[in-house]
């Protein structure tokens, strides 16, 4: 790395640093989010990781994780469920977060090359057909399948009575611990194992249409 290069990385970093403190915390507020007709929503609010459902506006029961869940950029809800939701009030940061910014002057250089990387794996985009909620049957494991994508890539759902979580990155679906190839198939997608061509998945989105 050159000497300029080491500068903007050091500048940048200890940027960040000094920034996490003061903005990273959010007063609370509330945010009303429901599913039309029964269809997957996304409702787009900063919320630090921070959100309770206060107020169910549905007569469908919300259940966290299931018909309604969150992630840094939003709330969402699917099959029915309204609720008014309180978002925000808290730093955001984790106990080893906090600890990180606390030394992050002694791995400014470190911290900007994670941060580098990031970014670039953040900047691919998730397309609008692999957001949302799905549905499917995996034989290869004989089990239903649920899975809720965030705008975000982020993914979790339910295999059996089993939850996992992953992200979606492209085409490339990573979903507790397999890793599967994805490619649009009518109203949903399929999902074909990294590993083994045979184990195949057709998910089928909930509540209509995108």
């Amino acid at each position: 790395m050159s000497g300029i290069s080491f500068q903007r990385a050091l500048s940048a970093t200890l940027c960040v640093a000094m920034a996490a403190g003061p903005l990273a915390a959010q007063a609370e507020t509330t945010i009303r989010c429901e599913s039309d007709s029964y269809r997957y929503r996304y409702c787009p609010i900063r919320t630090d990781n921070r959100v309770d459902l206060i107020h169910q506006l549905s007569k469908t029961g919300c259940r966290e994780n299931r018909t309604w869940g969150y992630d840094r950029g939003g709330v969402w809800v699917d099959q029915g469920c309204a609720g008014e939701f309180r978002v925000g009030g808290g730093s955001g940061l984790s106990h080893g977060e906090k600890t990180a910014i606390g030394a992050i002057a002694g791995l400014a250089i470190i911290g900007a090359i994670a941060s580098s990387k990031n970014s670039q794996a953040q900047q691919q985009d998730v397309s609008s057909w692999s957001v949302g909620n799905f549905s499917g049957y995996d034989s290869f494991e004989g089990t239903n399948v649920q899975v809720n994508i965030l705008p975000g890539g982020s993914l979790n759902g339910y295999a059996g009575n089993n939850s996992f979580s992953g992200y979606v990155r492209g085409n490339r679906m990573e979903a507790g611990r397999h890793v599967f190839n994805i490619s649009r198939q009518g109203n949903g997608f399929q999902a074909v194992d990294d590993r083994d061509a045979s184990h195949r998945v057709y998910f089928q989105r909930n509540g209509g249409g995108y």
